[in-house]
């Protein structure tokens, strides 16, 4: 599919500290208008019996309509994601699935004192990553409706960052997501 799509009369908040009366206080800040067109690619593969693949992937591109910021590349705005998942059943009860996901190179706001050309990015940009988790659940464990779930998170414990914003300009290079992790849940669907 191709999408476009235009955004007006944004708003972007920073919090700032002030030293005197030692309080933190919230600005708005006019962010303008945006547009953003893209491809998005989808595919589901059903290569055997008990196994489903799914596939997305998108390139985007975003442009700042402010005058002055046309040729400047908009912060949180990564040219290409990726999703997929591969499931499959061992039995009707018992499935394992791995989670992938692919987000491109982000680029933080960019602020400017004065003219646009003389800005500068609030911090560092995020390299791109790729991050995979795994789930086994088995459904009517001992009785019908309980299920249970064990999800490993980060498998290859991947160094995940988020770009820094205007609340948290102080982590010039971004804040740390969270490392490899596991998960166990015991539920009952009824």
């Amino acid at each position: 599919s191709a999408y476009y799509n235009r955004l007006e009369d944004l708003i972007s908040t920073k919090n700032l500290f002030n030293q005197v009366t030692n309080e933190w206080e919230i600005y708005s800040i006019s962010g303008g208008e945006m547009e953003t067109s893209g491809l998005e690619f989808g595919l589901e593969i059903y290569p055997l019996k008990n196994l489903i693949m799914n596939i997305s992937l998108t390139y985007q591109k975003s442009k700042d309509l402010r005058v002055g910021y046309e040729n400047i590349e908009p912060g949180y705005a990564p040219d290409w994601l990726g999703y997929f998942d591969v499931t499959y059943s061992f039995t009707e009860d018992i499935t394992a699935t791995l989670f992938g996901r692919y987000i491109g190179e982000t680029k933080t706001y960019w602020a400017t004192d004065t003219t646009p050309d003389k800005g500068y990015r609030i911090g560092a940009a995020i390299e791109p990553y790729l991050v995979l988790d795994a789930n086994i659940r088995v459904t009517n464990v001992f009785l019908k409706g309980l299920f249970a779930s064990l999800k490993v998170n980060n498998i290859l414990d991947q160094d995940i960052r988020f770009p820094t914003t205007l609340t948290n300009d102080w982590a010039d290079k971004g804040t740390l997501g969270f490392n490899r992790g596991v998960n166990f849940s015991l539920g009952y669907n009824f």
